[in-house]
């Protein structure tokens, strides 16, 4: 099980990257983490205050912060220093597949443990299974 200070101490790494991290990028890192692999499973996972599924457009900018890609914001670009997701094409359904990087998963064994995860086709949260240390 994941103390408080395992869980603090993963969101000072996301932070000590020279930027402050969002707390939903935290939140859809460790659901891509636990086998959430493509984007409308992960919408519907991250939900607003009212209950409904995250816009795309956000949910895809979570992602691109997450992958290390650089936004146009306010006439200038914003590099992310992140490089904790990859994505390909989905082998079973339309859009990405979202996994974790090697520093990703680098990064989540750190604080969590090793995990055997493996998404159902059907999009669902998957069942991790913890690896014995």
């Amino acid at each position: 099980m994941t103390t408080p200070v395992a869980l603090a101490s993963f969101l000072a790494a996301l932070r000590r990257r020279n930027r402050a991290v969002p707390m939903p990028a935290a939140e859809a890192l460790l659901l891509i983490a636990s086998g959430v692999d493509n984007i409308p499973a992960l919408q519907q996972a991250m939900r607003d205050p009212e209950g409904k599924p995250l816009p795309p457009a956000t949910v895809n900018r979570l992602i691109s912060l997450l992958r290390g890609r650089a936004r146009y914001k306010q006439g200038r670009w914003v590099e992310s220093p992140f490089t904790l997701l990859d994505v390909r094409p989905h082998p079973h359904r339309r859009g990405l597949q979202l996994q974790l990087s090697d520093a990703g998963q680098q990064l989540i064994s750190s604080y969590f443990g090793s995990y055997n995860c493996t998404s159902n086709l059907g999009g669902e949260l998957s069942t991790c299974d913890e690896k014995s240390q």
